[in-house]
């Protein structure tokens, strides 16, 4: 999971250096009149930008499905909590939260139905 964001984030950076990049050259092509090249270089700027926006919309999606999972396990979490009272409700949280850190989400259903 991690590595993947790593990967995404630095491709973004790459693209917005290149966007950059691109900038400065259609810049210079404008102060020296070349006006054919200027454009050329504004629409390589255009098309990395706008697949840098649709990168975006995907991770935001993503990220929105994500919260919503986390959501949907929050309250299963709870639910199993609810099932015990007092010390075996927290003990079985914190192991649930736990497994979270640990990534073992197979252990969560087990944790769940038999407690701690």
């Amino acid at each position: 999971m991690y590595i993947m964001r790593d990967r995404l984030s630095a491709t973004i950076a790459e693209r917005s250096n290149s966007i950059k990049e691109m900038l400065v050259r259609a810049e210079d092509a404008r102060t020296i009149n070349q006006f054919c090249l200027m454009s050329k270089y504004y629409q390589k700027m255009h098309t990395l930008n706008q697949a840098m926006v649709a990168e975006h919309k995907i991770r935001c999606n993503n990220h929105e499905e994500l919260l919503k999972l986390l959501r949907n396990l929050n309250k299963i979490i709870e639910q199993g909590s609810r099932l015990r009272v007092g010390a075996p409700a927290s003990r079985l949280i914190s192991a649930c939260r736990d497994a979270i850190v640990q990534e073992h989400f197979d252990m969560l259903q087990k944790i769940i139905l038999f407690g701690v």
